[in-house]
């Protein structure tokens, strides 16, 4: 009885012994699988995080072309006159105040989005922090347990811990628990990922629309500009006509006043005539063809004064209609020369260094693409480059023959040479004359197809493996090839002295050591493929 009760005991405690060690490995699992979310989440957290930054900038940016815009409607309200209308640059211009408007409340709306998902990132990768850090403490409670024995130290009586029943859940409410975690995780990095795509499509669009807004400002302005410049021609034009027309009017009034100023000596001559023929005596006063030419004369020449004063009249009236002309097309040339002023100086002074939102934000994500972009493939180059070495090296030290040196001569893989008793001299067998040669040459073979295997599906894999796998197969391959390289250099360390009479000429050559150095290298690289994970 007291056997059997001891086979019990033993049974019972190797049984919960095991049980343990299911925990133990449970535990493990689950951990790994938080510590791969949690790196996911911290990865997504910070990616929306560089979003949200890229998007307050980009908001930031929205203040400068909205205060240009309206810089330029307050200018314009200054255009004096006929200018002063509610033309095609005033509208496009009030159309491009309402569209960074609106494109800042849709990025005001996706900010508050990303804070509130941030927050969310945040809470979620705290519970699954939490919950890695019981399952450390689990873990290491549990594999505590798992190890202690009927001999270990610290082991002791507590009467009554049987029964006391502190636990809370159940193997399924406890895996529920943590893969509950997870998919929460999962779910709001889904939401994450969405926010930062709609993030970024937003700002692809919104710099769009401000940017065709603002080209077809800048065409307004252009042409109106244009329309400006060339009425202001016009009228400079006209002007010039009219303060010649001005000056030949005044050439005429002169021209008119002296010729009536001419016409006074003549006039007095035959005033003067026909008052001294009034003095004539009696009979004398005789209305001869003198006495009536004189008094043509006289109206002759009084109706030519009349004539010419009323020329002259027109004259000064034309010079007034003109003078007022000039004045007008002054005024019009101020108003136009004020409009081109605040339209081509003004405005679109300012709008020569107009924030190129879409650019910048073009910028800013190929700047992003290009850093993670000149990361991978630096991270892949270097991988390649090692994988390729580790193929010449091991090309060169199974083809190569310089395995063994001395006395001139070299010894391979591929011949099993051996030192005769004259100096200087090798006696050759086919390698199949010792079955360690075969092992070997089998091992550098096997090596090389391993690591030509490895590179190939390492490009395969990169083109099918899904974001954040592993490189399991790549990796497990290329070890395989240094683990066969290191068992083919082994066996020959050993064995070589079995097809090659030892002699203190004889040395190791450099492709021996060449395929010692390939065996750390390939595991090296094997080890990279296990750890690398493929990114977008």
């Amino acid at each position: 009885m007291i056997q059997d009760r001891e086979q019990q005991t033993r049974k019972t405690q190797s049984e919960i012994t095991k049980n343990l060690g299911e925990r133990v490995n449970d535990i493990i699992f689950w951990k790994s699988e938080l510590n791969h979310e949690i790196d996911e989440m911290i990865g997504e957290t910070n990616a929306l995080t560089d979003m949200k930054k890229r998007l307050e900038r980009a908001l930031a940016e929205t203040e400068s072309p909205l205060q240009v815009a309206e810089e330029c409607l307050l200018h314009r309200e200054k255009r004096m006159g006929i200018d002063l209308v509610h033309d095609d640059v005033e509208k496009q211009l009030l159309t491009e105040v309402d569209v960074i408007k609106s494109c800042q409340e849709r990025m005001r709306r996706h900010l508050d989005k990303a804070i509130a998902q941030l927050a969310s990132d945040r809470a979620a990768q705290h519970e699954l922090e939490k919950d890695l850090a019981d399952k450390q403490t689990a873990h290491r409670i549990d594999d505590k347990c798992h190890h202690l024995r009927n001999t270990s130290d610290g082991i002791s009586y507590y009467r009554g811990v049987e029964r006391v029943d502190a636990t809370i859940s159940v193997p399924e409410s406890w895996a529920k628990f943590t893969d509950d975690n997870i998919l929460r995780s999962q779910s709001e990095r889904t939401a994450s990922s969405k926010l930062r795509d709609d993030i970024e499509n937003l700002l692809v669009v919104t710099a769009n629309e401000m940017w065709n807004q603002f080209n077809k400002v800048n065409v307004a302005f252009t042409n109106r500009i244009a329309e400006t410049a060339d009425a202001k021609n016009k009228i400079q034009a006209h002007l010039a006509k009219t303060l010649q027309e001005i000056f030949q009017t005044e050439m005429t009034i002169e021209a008119i006043r002296k010729a009536i100023r001419d016409k006074g000596p003549p006039l007095k001559v035959a005033h003067t005539r026909l008052d001294e023929r009034t003095r004539r005596p009696n009979v004398e006063l005789c209305r001869d063809s003198a006495q009536l030419r004189l008094v043509n004369e006289v109206h002759e020449i009084d109706d030519t004064i009349q004539s010419l004063q009323q020329r002259l009249r027109d004259a000064e009236d034309t010079l007034q209609m003109l003078v007022h002309t000039k004045s007008n097309l002054e005024h019009d040339l101020a108003v136009k020369a004020n409009s081109l002023f605040i339209d081509q100086e003004k405005c679109m002074g300012m709008r020569k260094t107009f924030p190129n939102t879409l650019r910048t934000c073009k910028r800013d994500h190929v700047k992003d693409l290009s850093k993670t972009t000149v990361k991978m493939l630096v991270l892949l180059l270097g991988i390649i480059v090692l994988h390729v070495a580790v193929l010449v090296l091991l090309f060169v030290s199974t083809i190569v023959s310089q395995w063994l040196v001395g006395n001139g001569h070299t010894a391979d893989l591929w011949q099993n040479c051996s030192s005769l008793h004259v100096p200087s001299a090798f006696q050759c067998q086919t390698s199949s004359t010792n079955e360690w040669l075969q092992s070997v040459q089998a091992m550098m073979i096997l090596s090389i197809i391993f690591s030509v295997l490895s590179l190939f599906l390492f490009f395969c894999q990169l083109f099918t493996l899904t974001k954040g796998g592993r490189f399991y197969i790549t990796g497990i391959f290329q070890i395989l090839a240094g683990l066969c390289v290191m068992s083919g250099a082994a066996i020959f360390t050993v064995r070589y002295t079995e097809w090659q009479i030892p002699s203190d000429d004889i040395s190791f050559g450099f492709a021996y050591i060449l395929a010692w150095v390939a065996f750390p290298l390939a595991a090296i690289s094997g080890v990279i493929y296990i750890i690398l994970r493929k990114r977008e």
